[in-house]
């Protein structure tokens, strides 16, 4: 996955990591959530394209991702499951929040 300045159309991000097409991605002011062939759905910072955390929980494709509210991810497969994460709320950190969780030591816990 990439992010491109609009009017220069130079590439300003890279966000590595998937193996497989990516099928959908959610952005938040702290996250980029993506999902993909790969039965993998992968949480970025926004805005280093930091990896934060890779999330499994479906044994096919990962067709959609959404957040339905700031701290809760939901993850819809191919397998037909619903996943239904809780995203560690943002800690402050210099000029930036960062959504890492690394403060609590926790990641996603899928409910």
């Amino acid at each position: 996955l990439r992010t491109f300045d609009y009017t220069s159309k130079q590439c300003l991000r890279t966000f590595e990591g998937h193996t497989g097409i990516v099928f959908s991605i959610t952005v938040s002011p702290y996250v980029l959530v993506s999902g993909s062939r790969d039965t993998k759905t992968r949480i970025f910072d926004r805005h280093t394209g930091d990896l934060l955390q890779e999330l499994g929980g479906h044994t096919m494709d990962v067709r959609s991702v959404a957040l339905v509210d700031p701290f809760k991810i939901v993850t819809g497969g191919y397998d037909r499951e619903m996943n239904v994460w809780s995203f560690p709320k943002p800690t402050q950190g210099g000029d930036s929040e960062q959504a890492d969780g690394s403060e609590s030591g926790e990641g996603c816990v899928l409910q």
